[in-house]
């Protein structure tokens, strides 16, 4: 385990010598996968090439980012923002295949469903890290066509298997595999039939402090279906205790956000996309972190949240699950109302241990997933030219 003295970012002595590229599909907003690959870069002191990046504001200011596609045409860019970007989907992936990674590079990073088609020359090395295999792909194919119109229906599905076997035969050229949590590690076996190296999402756990609660909780996502923002809501309007909703919206999920608002009580008080020293202090104020969100691949909050000596009322699924220890660093609950409410209850009524919470933060911090990634560098065996 290493300590806060370590340092958070870039490559040993004995690593130096590698020229390494990092590439991930376009950029279109900050969140928390773009923050991942943000530190990926700095772990590995690379550069990142991508299609494209949104002009306004640019996601990433203290990055080397690098596009190699052209501007996002106005069509396009509707269509985005409308939530059918897949129709473009076919055209981004050949354009990854197109690219032609420079030859100075020893080792090309790819992290994303779209940049997985990279194709590098025989003498690169290539390590492929996964947030999680594309998962419209795989774990939720059935959830996303089934209720769609017969012919759209069946015209999806064709179109999902042609991507999914172009997606399996990428697995070839990766030399290793990189997955940011045992779950995801897990959905690389079932998929791909290949081991990963676990590197958790980083977090600067050493960034959070530990501070005398005040009477709310908190929830800091997005406001999407898919982080059950109702379902919260609805608790919380039938605990009437004070919630503290931190997190903005996609333009294609503007109507769901909305009904959230409409939804909720006077005790529940949304705030908007909040970051940095704002975050900390929000973290640390709370009684507890709320986390409700479907099966999720990882989950930096709950960390932030421990990391802030708070207990954690996390849905049991997913890698939420591995998170929490019940009754030691928080509360689990099935999605559903009343059991969230009952879990926010034994939650207020329990007594936390914050230093032993943040040690359980620790495992999380960006310093080993530093390291894990250096190991990763030494034992891949570099290509001789060819």
């Amino acid at each position: 385990m290493v300590s806060e003295t370590d340092p958070q970012y870039g490559l040993a002595d004995d690593l130096r010598h590698l020229k390494i590229a990092v590439v991930t599909d376009p950029i279109w907003s900050k969140n928390g996968g773009i923050d991942v690959i943000a530190n990926i870069t700095k772990f590995l002191d690379a550069p990142l090439y991508t299609l494209r990046q949104t002009e306004s504001p640019k996601p990433l200011e203290d990055v080397d980012v690098r596009s190699f596609g052209s501007r996002e045409s106005w069509l396009q860019r509707q269509i985005r923002r409308r939530g059918l970007n897949r129709l473009f989907y076919l055209h981004q992936m050949l354009a990854y295949q197109d690219w032609n990674p420079p030859r100075e590079f020893d080792v090309i990073v790819t992290t994303g469903p779209l940049s997985q088609q990279v194709i590098q020359h025989p003498e690169q090395a290539r390590i492929h890290f996964f947030n999680s295999p594309a998962r419209w792909l795989w774990d939720l194919t059935h959830d996303l066509w089934n209720d769609r119109f017969g012919p759209i229906r069946w015209f999806m599905r064709a179109f999902a298997n042609h991507i999914r076997n172009t997606d399996v035969s990428s697995i070839r050229r990766f030399d290793r595999i990189v997955g940011n949590s045992d779950l995801v590690a897990g959905r690389i076996d079932a998929y791909y039939g290949e081991d990963a190296t676990v590197a958790y999402c980083p977090v600067d756990t050493y960034q959070y402090r530990a501070e005398e609660s005040e009477d709310y909780y908190v929830m800091v996502n997005r406001l999407v279906p898919e982080k059950r923002v109702k379902l919260v809501i609805e608790a919380f309007n039938d605990l009437g205790l004070p919630l503290k909703i931190a997190g903005d919206t996609r333009p294609t999920t503007q109507d769901y956000a909305e009904a959230c608002r409409e939804l909720a009580n006077d005790n529940i008080e949304f705030l908007g996309w909040v970051e940095g020293e704002g975050k900390v202090d929000l973290l640390a104020q709370s009684r507890g972190l709320i986390f409700a969100g479907k099966h999720e691949d990882f989950g930096m909050p709950p960390v932030e949240a421990m990391a802030s000596g708070k207990p954690v009322v996390g849905v049991d699924e997913g890698f939420t699950k591995y998170q929490v220890d019940p009754g030691e660093t928080g509360v689990l609950f099935k999605p559903d109302v009343s059991d969230l409410v009952a879990a926010v209850e034994r939650t207020t009524d329990a007594e936390w241990d914050e230093a032993q919470i943040q040690a359980a933060a620790r495992t999380y911090d960006v310093r080993n997933t530093r390291v894990t990634w250096q190991e990763v560098l030494r034992e891949l065996d570099t290509k001789q030219p060819k």
